[in-house]
């Protein structure tokens, strides 16, 4: 009874896993990040494929001799741990870390799972961190715990690592993906306590799936949220995040909203092809990363060669030193392209008065700036 329960349990965190890595593959891209997540849900089914083999042994429904039951709990225990350390690889790559442009800390990583595979191999003959009696039941060893605190430690780092670049961070989708790293591990380590305490419940297959599938959906969220072409958010979660603003909006601060094109994109486009006016966009869209990244704006692809950014600052003045920054930083990436032709922008904006009965309001005045400003600028030829 108590194994074909564990067996059910088993089966339901193996579905859940291999429809993760199924509309991954379906609905996904080809980016490094899309791929190392695979593989760390790859990682996370093998060891639940590992963990079932293991109750059907204990079970006495699988029959192995004691050299198979040597390999196959060898293979449980390290798994264990390559899936922590694969789970370290994608919060690396995710939060941006400079970890693998540098040898010595990409070694220094290594050295845990080393030990750990040196640990678990060498028990097949010390039983330092398992064993096999003569009757071929598994018993832990003398040193087992080592197997779990390395295990963890690369998970408690990544989470570790991951609150301080959230705090620090100021674009706030940055700060949601650190949120998911930081937050992954508390499911794994609650279900994780309970299995060490009791081995014939499969909690940690449980905390594992549960907690990989909470990433996946808040990695499905994020990819509605962002304009494909671009990688900033899109017009629907502009328009969200205006009026959550809106809504929390504080005397200390007032609420801007920046609203830009690009001048001439149509002749780009007629010009050169689509091709070519998708890189211009590129270009603006990578400008605004640059130059607004700092100030803790949240900057948004409107449609079209339109964008759009929030910025909450105590006055004007904020708002002309950015309208130079981020012209400053154009000039420079135009520099830097060496296009047959130059890109500039046009900018205008407004600030939220109480008066506006939705941010529907904030849009449409910022909006009719834009447009007084672009006809100024067709009266002088520019």
């Amino acid at each position: 009874m108590v194994t074909t329960l564990y067996l059910e349990i088993n089966a339901t965190c193996i579905f859940i896993l291999s429809l993760i890595l199924y509309k991954m593959h379906v609905n996904s891209g080809k980016s490094r990040n899309k791929h190392l997540f695979s593989y760390v849900v790859t990682n996370a089914l093998i060891l639940c494929l590992l963990d079932s083999l293991w109750a059907l042994l204990e079970g006495g429904i699988l029959a192995l001799p004691r050299s198979a039951n040597y390999i196959l709990n060898f293979l449980y225990l390290f798994q264990a741990g390559h899936l922590s350390y694969s789970w370290y690889l994608f919060s690396e790559v995710t939060l941006d870390l400079p970890t693998f442009r540098n040898k010595v800390k990409h070694y220094v990583a290594l050295l845990p799972i080393t030990l750990l595979f040196i640990l678990c191999f060498s028990s097949l003959w010390n039983g330092w961190i398992f064993y096999i009696d003569g009757s071929n039941t598994y018993h832990r060893g003398p040193l087992f715990i080592l197997q779990p605190i390395i295990a963890y430690s690369y998970i408690l780092y990544s989470a570790a690592k991951a609150l301080i670049v959230g705090f620090l961070e100021k674009s706030h989708l940055k700060k949601l993906e650190c949120r998911t790293v930081a937050s992954f591990i508390i499911l794994p380590l609650f279900f994780g306590l309970i299995q060490f305490f009791n081995q014939q419940i499969p909690t940690l297959c449980v905390g594992i799936s549960l907690s990989f599938l909470i990433v996946f959906i808040s990695f499905q969220e994020r990819q509605i949220s962002l304009d494909p072409l671009t990688g900033l958010n899109n017009r629907f979660r502009f328009h969200k995040y205006l009026e959550s603003r809106i809504n929390n909006s504080n005397d200390k601060h007032q609420l801007y909203l920046l609203m830009l094109d690009i001048d001439s994109f149509k002749k780009i486009n007629d010009t050169y092809g689509h091709v070519e006016g998708d890189e211009a966009l590129k270009i603006v869209a990578d400008t605004l990363r640059k130059a607004c990244g700092i100030h803790n704006c949240f900057i948004s692809r409107y449609g079209g060669d339109e964008f759009v950014i929030v910025y909450e600052c105590q006055s004007e003045k904020n708002i002309c030193d950015m309208k130079n920054q981020i012209t400053d930083t154009l000039n420079f990436l135009n520099d830097q392209a060496k296009k047959t032709y130059h890109i500039s922008i046009s900018i205008g904006y407004a600030v939220y008065m109480p008066d506006m009965t939705s941010s529907i309001d904030l849009v449409e005045k910022a909006d009719g700036k834009l447009y007084e400003i672009k006809q100024e600028r067709k009266k002088k030829g520019l």
